[in-house]
């Protein structure tokens, strides 16, 4: 008998419901001493209390019931239970995508009614006709950022996303950026967003109309409470990301103007910085860049990242914050090397 892979845990329960007699098909129901003599003749040994689980999942998904009889269970098949029509390669395809890459997202529950099918299709994808579909998952692969993404406790990720979808009040206690700790706040959960690796929730606090975005990972306890709240008809989360709420400073728009190295500018070809950005050659070897963007945090890091390779014209103000920063670095470097030939 299969053991605990996935895919044999399909078909361990499957077995066991070809063995179980059918409801009211005249046959007295399984008794524990028949389910014990019938898992003692399986190939593969498997105790008796995890077919005691696989039978709790398999009346969870009302495919057996049961019956107390002289101070024992008794089992059956519901009538009508059979191996259904296989599921296709499409649909085990869409159902393991989703059981890899969306699993975090998806609320408790649901994920839950979906388990049925999760298993089908592991099953179905373990087939040897079908391993070309199942290599495709070895074949796309996410590239780790060069900073690793936070940890999120999963029971804590999933009391958001359950009051988030029942529109219920929080209860949470928060960590900020200077590490202080928050009092437990109640908190209108809005949306979840992802920046960068980072999950965040869109909120309000209880009492206030502004909404603000907190990381997930620096809550300390979330408490889901029975208390439902109206979800404000004027909020929109898309139209919230499309405002800039994730720009560390609100900046003005000014029209930057760089002069950059032809090579450095290849990536801004797919990801230009602004609608109207132009970039045309300077007739000595680089490039100059003209576009419209908002004079913020994020650039500033941008083009010092961008090091050499880029030199600010205008707007002068924005050049000489960068020149006070650079002269900074100087400082501390020299500082270092100073030090370092200092020590024995």
């Amino acid at each position: 008998m299969p053991m605990n892979r996935t895919v044999d845990i399909v078909a361990r329960q499957q077995a066991l419901l070809d063995f179980l007699p059918v409801k009211d098909g005249g046959d007295p129901g399984c008794s524990p001493a028949r389910l014990k003599a019938w898992v003692a003749q399986q190939d593969i040994p498997v105790s008796y209390k995890t077919i005691q689980r696989d039978l709790e999942e398999l009346l969870a998904q009302a495919l057996v019931v049961c019956d107390e009889q002289g101070g024992g269970r008794r089992w059956w098949r519901v009538r009508g239970v059979q191996r259904s029509q296989p599921m296709s390669s499409h649909e085990a395809f869409l159902h393991v995508l989703v059981n890899q890459r969306l699993r975090h997202w998806l609320p408790a529950s649901l994920y839950q009614s979906l388990q049925p099918a999760m298993l089908e299709a592991e099953k179905t994808l373990g087939r040897p006709d079908l391993q070309r579909e199942r290599s495709w998952f070895q074949k796309v692969q996410s590239a780790q950022a060069l900073l690793p993404p936070p940890v999120i406790e999963p029971a804590l990720m999933q009391t958001i996303i359950s009051a988030l979808l029942d529109e219920h009040w929080l209860l949470a206690c928060y960590k900020k950026r200077d590490q202080a700790v928050q009092e437990a706040k109640r908190l209108m959960p809005l949306g979840i967003a992802e920046v960068d690796s980072i999950y965040y929730l869109i909120a309000r606090y209880d009492g206030y109309d502004n909404d603000c975005h907190l990381r997930i990972d620096r809550f300390i306890t979330v408490d889901e409470l029975d208390e439902p709240f109206s979800y404000p008809r004027e909020f929109d989360l898309k139209d919230y990301l499309a405002g800039g709420a994730f720009r560390y400073v609100h900046g003005e728009p000014i029209v930057l103007k760089l002069r950059i190295e032809t090579y450095a500018s290849q990536h801004l070809i797919d990801q230009p910085l602004s609608d109207d950005m132009v970039i045309r050659e300077d007739g000595a070897g680089a490039q100059l860049l003209t576009a419209t963007v908002s004079d913020d945090s994020r650039l500033f890091w941008w083009l010092l990242a961008m090091g050499e390779n880029v030199t600010v014209l205008e707007p002068v103000s924005l050049r000489e914050r960068l020149l006070v920063t650079l002269q900074a670095m100087m400082g501390n470097y020299r500082q270092a090397g100073t030090g370092l030939e200092a020590a024995p």
